[in-house]
């Protein structure tokens, strides 16, 4: 919590399976990046709270190739649902990001 109130960045590993917002996840902005390998496909998705429960998650839902790379940059509040199908690198996002080349 205290990563994210200061707007810390920094970096962990989600394995694949359910997270819900301010329970498993804290509530803020994040870059998702898969690094999932040859098999892992599937559909990752975010669901709001306020969602109906038969409709498609309205803040994110895409198949992903886990091959292919995967990068999103998405807000998660409290109550939403992030299903992963393959093991992603979740950075907490607090502002800014530049990279010197």
């Amino acid at each position: 919590a205290e990563v994210v109130n200061r707007h810390i960045q920094r970096s962990a590993t989600l394995q694949a399976g359910t997270y819900i917002g301010g329970r498993d996840i804290p509530a803020g902005s994040y870059i998702l990046t898969n690094i999932g390998t040859e098999g892992q496909d599937g559909i990752i998705s975010l669901r709001s709270v306020n969602d109906p429960e038969k409709s498609y998650p309205s803040k994110l839902y895409e198949f992903i190739d886990a091959e292919d790379g995967f990068t999103v940059f998405v807000v998660i509040e409290e109550g939403d649902t992030l299903v992963l199908p393959c093991p992603y690198t979740i950075t907490i996002h607090g502002g800014f990001v530049f990279e010197w080349q």
